[in-house]
């Protein structure tokens, strides 16, 4: 009967470890990639989310009823949309559309909005724009970032 030394077995164990550990140090700067990868396209993808969903409220609108640099209010002929709302409260974009007002929250809780600004646009005999600027921060691996979305929608008419 032949069995194992225990110097066998310590050299067994010891490289083990080292394969283990060296195997550690290949997947872990891949798995950090994965991480940051994926929180920066949770930001991309809320930064498109709120430039998309403005520009389309906007082109719904049948006339601006109240305007200032952070409150935009959307007069609309779907009366269960009527009217549609945008804020800047605090850290976040939020949207109220009908009545009562119903509040919700348009950015993740990982990106802020630090700066939003409307501003209408009269271009006579045409209906009016809308030009708004929104700046959003996000932390992706310890390092803020800053995106700043401008645009310019027209009302339907």
């Amino acid at each position: 009967m032949k069995s194992f030394s225990l110097i066998e077995i310590l050299i067994y164990s010891v490289l083990v470890s080292i394969i283990l550990l060296t195997a550690f140090q290949i997947f872990s700067p891949i798995q950090d990639t994965a991480k940051f990868s994926e929180s920066q396209s949770e930001f991309e993808r809320n930064f498109n989310f709120i430039e998309n969903t403005l520009s389309y409220w906007i082109r719904q609108a049948d006339s601006v009823i109240n305007i200032n640099p952070t409150y935009l209010e959307l007069a609309m002929s779907d009366i269960s949309n009527n009217p549609t709302k945008f804020r800047l409260l605090g850290d976040n974009l939020e949207i109220s559309q009908g009545s009562p007002d119903n509040w919700q929250v348009l950015n993740s809780s990982n990106v802020k909005v630090s700066r939003l600004l409307f501003e209408k646009i009269e271009v006579s005999p045409y209906p009016p724009l809308i030009s708004f600027e929104i700046e959003l921060k996000g932390k992706i691996k310890g390092k803020e970032i800053t995106r700043t979305i401008k645009s310019t929608v027209g009302l339907r008419k």
